[in-house]
C-alpha cells in the first residue's frame, strides 16, 4: 500500500498551471485535511472551503494527519468511494458513506484514511477563533476554554444540512458577493453546531439596530472601497462588532443584509458612471466586481428597474 500526501500528486509536473484556479471559491486542497493559508492577516478567523479530488489509485493509497491544527472540519462526500477512515479507535467504511453526507471531525487527534477508489469531496474548515466568535454571539459570554464540538459524527440536524446544501449552491467564482455568502453560511453552521453541542439555552436578549455613528463609518468605508473586494469581516471590524452582532444589527438598521447593501451601493455607483462617463458597460461591471456583464445587467435591472443600456439611453 502506498502512503503519501495529495500534495505530491498535484505538484508533480503535469503541464501548465490551469488558469483561474486561484479565483475559485472552493480551492484545491493539496494536503489531506490541511487547512490552506490564503490571506495570513485573516486566516485565523475566515472559514475556508476546499475541494478534495483523487483519481482512482492503481493501488490502495493512505493519507495521514499526525498533528492537529486546531480546526474543526466538515467533509461533504460527493461520491461513493471505497476504503477506510480511522480516527481514534473508530473506523468508518467509505463504501457506507452516503453521497452528500456531512462528517464533522474536531481537532486534537491523529487520523488516517485509505482510498481504494476515486474520491470527490468538499471540506469546510472552521477555526477556533471563528468558533469562539460564534460562541460569544450565541451565548453572550466568551467560551471558557477551547471549543470542541464533539467526536467524529455525521451531521443529521436538518437546519445544518439545509445550510450545507445552500453553501454548495454558491457559485464557484471567488467574487466578493460569493465570499460574503460563504462567510455568513459558515458562521451559521458553526453557531448551530455550538448550540447543539451545549446544554445551555440561548439567552433571550433584545437586538438593537446598528448605532448611527457605526452605520456611517460602515457606509463611508464601502464608498471608499467600492471598487475593491469587501468582506463581512472588513465591515464588522469597521463597525467595532463581532460579525454575528454586526450582521443582525445592520439588518435592523438598514432592512438589508450587509451583502445586499454593498451590492446596492455598487449599483448606485454604476448608475453615476453610466450617466456621467462614456466607459463601456463591460468595463463598469468589471470595475465594480460583478462576475460578468450578464450578472451585472440582471442585478442592475432588479434594483434600478432598467437595464444599464436603457439607463444610459435615458440620460445620454
Amino acid at each position: 500500500m502506498k502512503t503519501t500526501l495529495l500534495q505530491s500528486i498535484f505538484t508533480e509536473p503535469a503541464g501548465p498551471t490551469q488558469p483561474g484556479v486561484a479565483s475559485l471559491l472552493a480551492i484545491q486542497e493539496l494536503e489531506w485535511r490541511q487547512r490552506p493559508i490564503l490571506r495570513p492577516q485573516q486566516d485565523s478567523v475566515r472559514p475556508i472551503l476546499c475541494k478534495w479530488n483523487l483519481p482512482k489509485p492503481v493501488e490502495p493509497i493512505e493519507f495521514r494527519q499526525e498533528l492537529a491544527d486546531g480546526n474543526h472540519t466538515i467533509t461533504i462526500n460527493r461520491t461513493v468511494s471505497a476504503g477506510l477512515f480511522s480516527y481514534r479507535r473508530k473506523e468508518i467504511s467509505l463504501a457506507n458513506v452516503a453521497i452528500n453526507s456531512s462528517l464533522l471531525v474536531p481537532p486534537g487527534e491523529p487520523s488516517r484514511i485509505v482510498f481504494t477508489d476515486a474520491a470527490d469531496a468538499y471540506r469546510l474548515y472552521l477555526s477556533q477563533t471563528l468558533l469562539e466568535e460564534c460562541h460569544q454571539s450565541v451565548f453572550g459570554v466568551p467560551a471558557p476554554s477551547d471549543i470542541v464540538l464533539g467526536n467524529v459524527a455525521f451531521l443529521e440536524d436538518k437546519p445544518v444540512l439545509h445550510l450545507i446544501h445552500a453553501m454548495l449552491e454558491i457559485g464557484e467564482e471567488n467574487c466578493p458577493s460569493n465570499q460574503m455568502v460563504l462567510d455568513s453560511i459558515s458562521m451559521a453552521i458553526a453557531s448551530r453546531c455550538i448550540l447543539l453541542g451545549s446544554k445551555r439555552s440561548v439567552p433571550r436578549t433584545r437586538v438593537s439596530p446598528l448605532a448611527k455613528w457605526r452605520l456611517q463609518r460602515v457606509t463611508e468605508y464601502i464608498e471608499a472601497h467600492i471598487f475593491d473586494p469587501i468582506y463581512l469581516h472588513d465591515l464588522s471590524t469597521v463597525a467595532g462588532l463581532s460579525r454575528m452582532h454586526f450582521s443582525s444589527q445592520f439588518r435592523l438598521a438598514t432592512g438589508a443584509t450587509p451583502n445586499a447593501y454593498v451590492v446596492k451601493m455598487r449599483i448606485g455607483r454604476a448608475q453615476r458612471l453610466i450617466r456621467d462617463t462614456d466607459l463601456p458597460l463591460l468595463a463598469i461591471s468589471q470595475m465594480l466586481g460583478f462576475k460578468n456583464q450578464s450578472h451585472f445587467t440582471l442585478v442592475f435591472k432588479k434594483i434600478v428597474g432598467h437595464t444599464p443600456a436603457r439607463w444610459r439611453a435615458i440620460f445620454k
